[in-house]
């Protein structure tokens, strides 16, 4: 124990001993009239004229001199010597230690530059340059001729300072240094400049630009359509001939390849769904007025296609020309274009949107005055003037309501496609005379039903996804959605694309089930946000209808878990894997087990409901068979049982990672006890 502390008390007296030492090592400065360098622990007396190089660090003191041009003179000689024209300006620097010390000259906060001469001072930092450019690619330096060699550095030891770097380079090579690197440093910054002007966006002016393109679209929507037709055209016809080229020269070495200008309604979409990623972009595009010329793209009268009711353009007579002509080929080019537009402006909408409370609101701002400035008849809109046929009236415009985005999105849903279609294609075909050429015209214009179809359900896909977008964390629009008997409209929609029957074309695709699954996640979520949020749902009227069991949350939830919905929940378990894949299959079967441990349970209240309705009619003679108690109160869990066994299989070789099937079977546990 002794020899410890001896051996922590001797390296204590070490420690000491060394700090004694090194503090030691400054020096007492005495006062004389020639300039003396102060070292790192030097004192000096008060009163003295201290200056400091601030391209060294030295500080240097002498007795305040009566003399100001010999004090100059000593200035530049002194910096001469001791720094050998590699440092900068000397700053005065008061020696008053104390605050309430006045000043002993009027120098004392003078910063003396030297002139440009052969004891040139560099006003910026050269060695900072050529660290800087040293760091761009060796092809980019060659393109300048390559970087000067930085001054040859040596190490200068002062006597009673610390160790100093100086120059041991001439001041003529100095001097030539500093100016190629400023030969180098300017050229450089201009082509900055220049890729700056070129590249980067002024993007207020560029959102203008996209807007203009879109009101003119608006203004003339037929002959923008035919601009972008027209392009393609030929941009077709300019690839063919260079694909030719490089078929007849073997060489692919030339890029031929053209630029495009956001100056169509396409491009300028394509452009605004990127540039409205930002949310910066996104408040200004709003706040300069885009949001109204955006969301009536949404809207069908819009675009003009028909010559019947509303959407007829009676100012256009080269249009109403080429359509009296048409075999129908025109008709459906203009309807698929009008689906790719909407398609778009969809997708650039949830993109611009985000789900950011801060943009909640734009879910609701009218824009139909876009619509009476373009002499849309708007009473007569949706119903007559749209492709298909309206059936909900919720959804029938009235004069004095607003047209919002999300009235515009849920609409969409509320149109039929088919008998567009099929009419367009009879009509091409019964205007071919010959068999040969009918056969001819059948394979076109099956190409191009395809394309429209393919476009369509594209369409409805990305609705889906601005729908979410903006409804989702936003109670008010969520409670208007309602209002429009939105929720019917949309599970309507789903289920009708999942019934070969009814889908669109009168075939079932995936892009048909990956919309459902996203109606049905939509669903979940705002279900999820009335529970976990219901104060937001809250009316005036919910004090008294929460008594009730009628307060407006439980309104809406009535609204998402009606028969149809429940319906859609129990049919997603079971997409066909032959049409949609095993991968996308289950993570369907996931989606849909996740809807139903929310929507479930009112599920199974409404089928026990309905059980009790079908028994009271039995009584009273008719030949429904009442439900059992156990049917009752067994809804869904047959077909979550049949998944389970599905995925309970381990070494089955169904590719499930061990712990990802343990989630799905405690995914699955969880839905059947929250339907118990």
């Amino acid at each position: 124990m002794t020899t410890i502390q001896t051996i922590q008390t001797t390296f204590l007296l070490l420690l000491l001993t060394t700090s004694i030492i090194i503090i030691c090592q400054g020096r007492e400065i005495t006062a004389t009239n020639e300039w003396q360098l102060i070292g790192e622990n030097d004192t000096i007396p008060a009163g003295l004229h201290v200056k400091m190089d601030l391209s060294t660090g030295e500080k240097w003191a002498r007795i305040v001199q009566d003399d100001n041009e010999n004090d100059d003179r000593d200035d530049l000689q002194m910096n001469d010597n001791n720094n050998n024209n590699d440092g900068g300006a000397l700053i005065s620097i008061p020696d008053n230690e104390e605050e309430d010390e006045p000043s002993n000259t009027n120098d004392d906060t003078i910063i003396q530059q030297q002139e440009e001469d052969e004891s040139f001072k560099p006003k910026r930092d050269y060695e900072m340059m050529h660290r800087v450019m040293s760091s761009l690619p060796p092809e980019e330096l060659d393109r300048f001729g390559g970087l000067p060699q930085l001054p040859t550095p040596k190490q200068h030891h002062h006597s009673n300072s610390k160790e100093a770097t100086i120059s041991i380079s001439s001041p003529e090579e100095r001097l030539q240094f500093e100016r190629k690197m400023e030969e180098l440093w300017t050229l450089r910054q201009e082509e900055l400049r220049k890729f700056q002007e070129e590249h980067v966006a002024n993007v207020p002016s560029l959102l203008k630009e996209r807007i203009e393109v879109l009101r003119r679209y608006i203004d003339g929507p037929w002959e923008g359509r035919v601009m972008v037709l027209n392009k393609r055209n030929d941009e077709e016809e300019q690839q063919q001939q260079q694909q030719q080229q490089l078929d007849d020269e073997d060489d692919d070495s030339d890029d031929t390849a053209t630029t495009t200008t956001a100056n169509d309604v396409i491009s300028c979409l394509k452009d605004l769904e990127y540039q409205l990623s930002d949310i910066d972009h996104a408040r200004d595009f709003h706040t300069l007025g885009g949001w109204p010329y955006l969301v009536a793209l949404l809207y069908e009268p819009i675009h003009k296609i028909d010559d019947n009711g509303c959407q007829k353009d009676n100012n256009d007579e080269r249009r109403s020309t080429i359509m009296d002509e048409d075999d129908g080929s025109i008709l459906l080019a203009h309807t698929t274009l009008m689906y790719e537009i909407q398609s778009l402006t969809a997708m650039t909408i949830g993109t611009a949107v985000g789900n950011l409370g801060e943009f909640h609101g734009w879910a609701l701002e009218d824009v139909s005055n876009v619509m009476i400035r373009n002499d849309i008849n708007l009473e007569n809109s949706y119903g007559d003037c749209s492709h298909g046929k309206n059936t909900n009236d919720n959804l029938l415009w009235k004069k004095g309501e607003p047209i919002s985005a999300l009235f515009s999105l849920v609409r969409s849903f509320d149109v039929e496609f088919n008998a567009t279609i099929a009419g367009i294609g009879s009509s091409i075909d019964s205007s071919n005379g010959s068999s040969e050429s009918t056969t001819t015209a059948t394979k076109t214009t099956t190409s191009s039903q395809t394309s429209a179809l393919e476009m369509f359900r594209t369409s409805k896909l990305r609705a889906a996804y601005a729908l979410g977008s903006l409804l989702r964390g936003n109670p008010l629009a969520q409670q208007q959605f309602v209002s429009k008997n939105g929720p019917h409209v949309l599970v309507r929609y789903a289920l009708n694309a999942l019934s070969s029957t009814t889908a669109t074309g009168g075939v079932v695709t995936k892009s048909d089930y990956k919309l459902a699954s996203k109606v049905l996640a939509l669903g979940e979520d705002i279900v999820m946000n009335i529970l976990l949020q219901e104060e937001d749902y809250k009316d005036n009227d919910d004090t008294q209808n929460d008594i009730a069991g009628n307060s407006n949350s439980n309104r809406m939830i009535q609204a998402l878990t009606t028969e149809p919905w429940c319906e859609l929940s129990l049919k997603m378990l079971s997409p066909p894997i032959s049409l949609v894949g095993e991968s996308f299959a289950r993570s369907t079967k996931e989606r849909a087990l996740s809807a139903i441990r929310a929507l479930g349970p009112a599920c199974r209240v409404n089928h026990q409901l309905q059980c009790a309705n079908t028994g009271s009619s039995t009584e009273g003679g008719n030949d429904n068979q009442e439900c059992t108690t156990e049917e009752s109160s067994s809804w869904g869990v047959s077909e979550i049982l049949k998944v389970k066994s599905e995925w309970n299989r381990e070494g089955s070789g169904d590719g499930l990672d061990s712990v990802y099937r343990r989630e799905l079977l405690d995914l699955i546990d969880g839905v059947l006890e929250a339907l118990q």
